[in-house]
């Protein structure tokens, strides 16, 4: 029998971020069963069919109900734009109204304050480099609560409705929390700390006079920590050698929920706030995210997916200890004994640093050294490949591709350390990870030397590009999508907001010019032996199409052989189902060739 189209694989629904209405009774998420992702809701007391919420051609990308009465806030963008802006749907007859729109600006969606009058938010309307955080109650009124000068968000209110907790990123490894008086205006930083040290998924305690939160400041890895607001104190409430990654305090205050990464799968543990007592609860294996109490504190939402099952919402009952899929999203007629279950192997990379890497291989796969092979590059490069549902590369196993997926160095997910391995002037390090995981494959006899290719997307997309332009001889072909071709262009051209940012991970254009015009594929184009595809979306915020507009007409003045698809309706990445399928009916095609052809 023959594998199936890409387009069925890519046919495949998902449902991720639950937010439970002001009842319990029902819950929104966010689903691409439209071919985009948009908001819908279903019942929780009754099986139900998920009901369109937003049933229009843009991208939702996040939303939350109000704490008190059927109304929902979401955010959405044009084309990829990334310029989201918010909107307020009344849930009962599916009335949509703007609430914060300001063309050309970002708006993040924060929460709702206690008492459902009022939302808060981040946005950079004031200058684009900076977002500010706003409050703007429901009758239309804003107002500018905290003027700011770098990426600052709101993430949680205290329970009074007064103070704002905030959230100020310097870098992606590096951030501070500030509590700021919404009646006074003034902010206070309660995260002094040296080095770098990240402070996430900040609640308030329902007394209000602390926050839950993860954080890893003065340790490798992050965990559970409780934060007395009156004098910055902390207390570890649950110290593991791998990272927590989000947080969640049950209303009633009675339980603290939340994730632990454990080697790429995800333990759902719950602190007991009365004797301090944890407990790992049952969840199905694989990676679970964005947990979320019910207002009633009896329910606990989470996404969950593996590799061999899309994107469900979840719902665990701390009553009966039980966990049942509240959505069960539409597969396409592809069976998960179909699917591929990745090996996790760790490999050492060329100075001994061990790695972990998924390892996908089709059920007839010999180690006999004459399997084609892809190694997939993740983006990020603060990212992590998990155990979780990646449906183009199911598609690559069953068409008999056995397929590497590294975490090289500068990976999140393995301590702090390792996380700034890749950092500035070690960034080729983690390219010699990415080329140590193909020889790593034809020396264990998983792959023909000869016949291996290489593929990523926007940090990924300049591994393939680094890859192929400074190591011209590992690789036989590479299909990159929105990736980093000139290191001093991107940043010059990136949106003003990332630049610092992004500048605090790759170098800074000026100091480190050099350096930075040394790596980067632009300078290595003439080196390029291998075939390879480009595409890009034109809107693009992050990396501007112009760097893959430099590679077609470098690599063609040399005489590379390269193809391109530019989506004029996509930004960073590709959202639209038509787009996808265009995409990786090329992207396989151009594999089968160009590492089976022979």
């Amino acid at each position: 029998m023959s594998a199936p189209s890409i387009a069925r694989f890519l046919r495949i629904r998902s449902a991720s971020s639950p937010h439970f209405s002001h009842d319990s009774s029902k819950l929104a998420f966010i689903s691409d069963l439209s071919g985009i992702p948009q908001a819908y809701a279903v019942s929780i007391l009754e099986p139900s069919v998920p009901e369109p919420l937003t049933p229009y051609g843009q991208r939702v990308e996040s939303l939350r109900f109000s704490p008190k009465q059927e109304l929902l806030a979401y955010s959405s963008d044009l084309d990829g734009s990334e310029r989201f802006q918010i909107r307020l749907l009344e849930y009962e007859n599916l009335f949509t109204r703007d609430f914060a729109v300001y063309e050309g600006a970002i708006h993040h969606l924060g929460e709702w304050s206690p008492d459902g009058s009022l939302i808060a938010y981040s946005c950079n309307k004031r200058d684009a480099a900076i977002f500010d955080v706003y409050v703007k109650s429901l009758d239309g009124v804003e107002r500018l609560a905290y003027e700011s000068d770098g990426n600052v968000h709101p993430v949680a209110w205290s329970p009074d409705g007064r103070f704002l907790v905030l959230e100020y990123v310097h870098a992606s490894f590096d951030t501070d929390l500030f509590i700021l008086d919404t009646v006074k205006g003034s902010a206070k930083k309660i995260t002094e700390h040296s080095g770098d040290a990240i402070f996430t998924s900040s609640s308030y305690s329902p007394e209000g006079d602390g926050i839950y939160l993860a954080t890893n400041v003065g340790r490798e890895f992050s965990a559970l920590a409780y934060m007395r607001i009156s004098d910055a104190s902390l207390k570890f409430l649950d110290k593991l050698d791998w990272d927590v990654e989000e947080v969640a305090v049950s209303p009633d205050g009675g339980h603290v929920a939340y994730t632990v990464n454990v080697d790429g799968y995800t333990e759902l543990r719950l602190f007991k706030t009365e004797n301090g007592k944890v407990r790992r609860l049952a969840i199905p294996r694989g990676f679970a995210y964005s947990i979320k109490f019910s207002p009633d504190s009896r329910l606990i939402a989470f996404t969950l997916e593996a590799p061999r099952q899309a994107p469900n919402i979840y719902l665990l009952d701390l009553r009966r200890e039980e966990t049942l899929s509240l959505t069960d999203m539409p597969t396409a007629g592809i069976g998960k004994n179909e699917l591929s279950e990745p090996i996790l192997v760790k490999y050492r990379s060329f100075d001994g640093l061990e790695l972990p890497s998924w390892l996908y291989l089709p059920s007839d796969a010999k180690q006999d050294g004459k399997n084609p092979a892809i190694v997939w590059a993740h983006g990020g490069p603060e990212s992590q490949v998990r155990f979780s549902f990646m449906p183009v590369i199911q598609f690559f196993v069953l068409r008999g591709f056995v397929v590497m997926v590294p975490n090289f160095r500068g990976s999140s997910g393995y301590g702090k350390t390792f996380s700034h391995l890749d950092d500035v002037d070690k960034r080729m390090d983690a390219v010699r990870d990415v080329i140590e995981a193909a020889k790593w494959l034809w020396t264990n006899g998983w792959a023909d030397q000869k016949r291996i290719g290489i593929t990523g997307g926007s940090y990924g997309g300049f591994m393939v590009l680094a890859c192929l332009t400074h190591f011209p001889d590992i690789f036989a072909a590479g299909v990159e999508r929105v990736g980093i071709f000139n290191f001093l262009t991107f940043l010059k051209k990136t949106g003003p907001w990332r630049r610092k940012h992004r500048a605090a991970e790759y170098g800074d254009p000026e100091r480190d010019c050099d350096f930075l015009r040394s790596i980067s594929p632009a300078t290595h184009i003439h080196k390029l032996k291998a075939p390879l595809l480009a595409a890009h979306g034109k809107n693009d915020p992050r990396v501007p199409v112009y760097e893959t507009e430099q590679l077609i007409e470098m690599a063609r003045q040399k005489g590379a052989t390269i193809e391109y698809m530019l989506f004029e309706d996509e930004g960073h990445g590709i959202v639209r189902l038509e787009n996808k399928i265009k995409f990786y009916t090329k992207a396989a095609e151009f594999f089968e060739e160009h590492l089976k052809g022979s």
